[in-house]
């Protein structure tokens, strides 16, 4: 038999864990890890789950580094890294990624996002 969970489920387990990035940071990769820079979300980190989707609330912009963006970290405000994750360019974004307006950074550039949701499911 199959496992299902409710949405009143998935949403109470994913407020649970995103509740841990209130006030952390969300950092900006390149493939080889180096990284270009970090943005720092807000308390609440995350608007409430629906139907297992949590969007991000505005966070703080960051000032980019040279490099290619290709990951990111986010990061509980205790410094812990709680999920890692692609970084693609444009609004199309996958599930779980960080959109941003563009990947390559000459650096100096404000670092900030299109979109960024998290989903459970």
């Amino acid at each position: 038999m199959a496992t299902y969970f409710s949405s009143a489920f998935l949403n109470a387990a994913l407020a649970a864990a995103i509740s841990r990035l209130n006030g952390g940071k969300l950092r900006v990769l390149t493939a080889a890890n180096a990284p270009i820079g970090e943005m720092v979300f807000g308390t609440p980190a995350f608007a409430a789950p629906v139907e297992g989707v949590a969007m991000a609330n505005a966070m703080t912009s960051g000032t980019a580094a040279a490099g290619n963006a290709a990951k990111y970290q986010a990061i509980s405000s205790a410094g812990t890294v709680e999920f890692e994750g692609d970084v693609i360019a444009g609004d199309e974004v996958p599930e779980n990624a960080l959109a941003l307006l563009r990947l390559d950074f000459v650096g100096g550039e404000e670092l900030k996002p299109i979109s960024f949701e998290i989903s459970v499911g």
